[in-house]
């Protein structure tokens, strides 16, 4: 769809990166876990979302988005 998360409108990137504020995005205990205050999680999720992902990964991703699966591990 795009290139990078800033570029796609409906994305929750700039509330979780702190480029911006939205009284839409509430975050979870996931995301808050990621730091001890917002700068640490704005960065742990920025590296988190643009970690380079194996292509075996991506092939697992798209599978699971053209068949509306979940994707995640066993455990999850």
């Amino acid at each position: 769809m795009v290139t990078h998360p800033e570029a796609y409108p409906w994305s929750s990137w700039h509330a979780t990166v702190g480029t911006r504020r939205s009284v839409r995005v509430t975050p979870d205990p996931e995301y808050l876990a990621l730091g001890s205050g917002d700068d640490e999680r704005y960065t742990c999720y920025r590296a988190m979302v643009l970690r380079d992902e194996t292509e075996a990964m991506a092939a697992q991703l798209r599978d699971a988005t053209q068949q509306n699966a979940a994707f995640g591990s066993p455990r999850f």
